[in-house]
């Protein structure tokens, strides 16, 4: 089973994250797995081995009021599109 550590690059370092398709990591740090490209970037202190940042609560989004229902929304002469007649045969 791979272990995994959550490291962060050096301040102005750039480290690339082959599990993740080369993405250049973020200057917060990323959880990789403790592979050997990690592990000689922590070695050569390009890489530091750090807690986790705390988890930021997420924001409280206050409900909408229910709207009363006031029935179908009144509709306009000039808002309805005028529909050819239809044509009446006899057989």
């Amino acid at each position: 089973m791979t272990e995994y550590v959550y490291v962060r690059p050096q301040p102005g370092g750039r480290v690339r994250m082959p599990d993740r398709n080369f993405m250049p990591m973020d200057a917060k740090g990323a959880t990789v797995p403790r592979i050997d490209y990690y592990e000689r970037l922590i070695i050569t202190k390009d890489l530091e081995v750090c807690d986790p940042p705390a988890e930021e609560p997420e924001p409280v989004i206050e409900e909408a009021s229910p709207v009363a229902d006031s029935g179908p929304m009144p509709v306009e002469e000039s808002q309805l599109t005028p529909r050819a007649p239809r044509s009446t045969k006899e057989k």
